[in-house]
């Protein structure tokens, strides 16, 4: 398993390309898009940081938590 950042956006929060923009900017390694949202990968060392800058550009954030993701599939 890999250690990693996981911030969750509602689908009405942002569009897809808003937040991928302000999340690669903030640090994020990945934005996911999933049938009630998205999801925002991170280094788990960038978790709060991510967060409060995807906060400040007013995209609301769901959660934000570490998850350990499958190292392959």
């Amino acid at each position: 398993f890999t250690k990693k950042g996981a911030i969750r956006v509602a689908a009405e929060s942002a569009t897809e390309d808003q937040l991928i923009e302000v999340a690669l900017d903030a640090g994020a390694e990945d934005v996911k898009s999933e049938p009630e949202g998205f999801t925002v990968y991170t280094p788990p060392n960038s978790l709060q940081e991510v967060r409060e800058k995807i906060e400040a550009a007013g995209i609301k954030v769901e959660s934000a938590e570490g998850e350990n993701l499958p190292s392959t599939t």
